[in-house]
């Protein structure tokens, strides 16, 4: 079986897909009502001509706006260094031991429509080395591979206790990571340095 080149293009594609983590749930409800507010006023003084009514209810939209941006400033920054990091592909890559999948159940608050749910549940990959890798939620992984595109199921299917894969994380944000079997994929001469096998 011929292994795949595994080059920093392929590899920036995947960590995009596994950078996507959720916000931190400030004024995520409070970013949907700007542009109803602002739809409101507008109506509402050409219906009744008041100014007042209008400045009102932008001040109230301008107050909502505000705390908006100050809520997801952090979010915001972060996704910037994240998406910097990945262009630059500042990673690390170590070879890591097949151990086992499972779904475990992770706190993380999500809204669902009007719902709020609190836990979610997750698929991960776990190490012989005690580490783990959240797998993320993709119909196919590698997609850019000609060959060897697979869904989370059959990444467990192909995956034998001690089977090796490519570990590859963005440095300074370990939750960013993918995996990359070792049976498939081969790195690329300019990745060999990056990598402490």
């Amino acid at each position: 079986m011929q292994k795949e080149k595994l080059s920093l293009s392929n590899i920036a594609k995947d960590l995009k897909l596994s950078s996507n983590y959720p916000r931190n749930g400030k004024g995520e409800e409070t970013g949907s009502y700007i542009p109803v507010l602002l739809i409101l006023a507008f109506a509402s003084w050409y219906y009744t001509r008041s100014v007042f009514l209008l400045i009102g209810i932008l001040l109230i939209d301008g107050y909502l706006t505000l705390r908006y941006v100050m809520g997801n400033r952090d979010y915001w920054r972060k996704k910037k260094e994240i998406k910097d990091g990945i262009t630059r592909g500042e990673i690390a890559i170590s070879v890591e031991q097949f151990s086992h999948m499972a779904r475990d159940s992770v706190y993380e608050p999500h809204r669902h429509g009007r719902n709020t749910h609190y836990t979610k549940e997750v698929r991960c990959v776990y190490f012989l080395s005690g580490g783990s890798w959240r797998v993320p939620s993709v119909v196919k992984h590698y997609r850019w591979s000609r060959e060897y595109f697979l869904s989370s199921q059959g990444m467990e299917n192909i995956s034998l206790v001690g089977d090796e894969f490519y570990y590859v994380s963005l440095k300074g944000y370990p939750e960013i990571a993918y995996i990359y079997p070792c049976k498939f994929f081969e790195l690329d001469e300019s990745l060999k340095e990056s990598a402490s096998v």
